[in-house]
């Protein structure tokens, strides 16, 4: 459990061992080379991280779940990095939820969501402004449940697209809600 403002040149660095239970993570004003905010969680519950103002030169928020951990949330407002503003790679038991309370800006992706084969559903929420060098969100899905990627602030790939969407299964639905607008398909890709 980490609380607080942080600040080094390695950030925060957080590992859950196997069999441990809820990774949890509240901090604000981080900043670190690569990534600000690293959490890896090896246990047997879900992942929550609440982060506010990440600097990073490479990647501001980096989650990894392992395959016994659970669900992974992360709710973030305001990051700014060099590569990969939030990295997720949920290969745990649950579903992965994202949400952007402010802004995120990164050289890269704005946000990056990977769910492997045993994970559920993808929900991510961009309600403030998210822009990336390459893509603004970059969502790939091997799991099974739905995707759902709402957009109520501009989403902006400078190098690519604004939002991509790519599930492994036939039977995802996949819904995308941009600026009020929902549009709803049952598909391998969407860009």
């Amino acid at each position: 459990r980490a609380t607080g403002a942080i600040s080094g040149v390695l950030g925060l660095r957080l590992t859950n061992e196997e069999g441990s239970g809820e990774l949890f993570v509240d901090v604000r004003d981080v900043s670190g080379s690569d990534p600000a905010v690293f959490a890896v969680n090896n246990g047997v519950s879900d992942s929550f991280i609440r982060v506010r103002d990440l600097l990073s030169g490479a990647i501001g928020l980096r989650l990894v779940n392992t395959d016994t951990a659970g669900d992974a949330t992360i709710i973030a407002r305001n990051v700014n990095a060099g590569s990969e503003g939030i990295s997720v790679a949920n290969s745990g038991l649950g579903g992965t939820s994202v949400t952007v309370e402010g802004t995120v800006t990164a050289g890269g992706t704005g946000v990056s969501v990977y769910n492997d084969a045993s994970a559920q559903a993808i929900s991510v929420w961009t309600q403030g402004a998210v822009q990336g060098g390459h893509s603004g969100v970059t969502v790939s899905h091997d799991g099974s449940g739905s995707v759902e990627v709402r957009a109520d602030g501009m989403v902006a790939g400078l190098g690519g697209n604004g939002v991509h969407v790519g599930a492994d299964q036939s039977m995802i639905w996949t819904t995308l809600r941009v600026f009020g607008s929902t549009i709803t398909v049952r598909s391998f890709t969407i860009v």
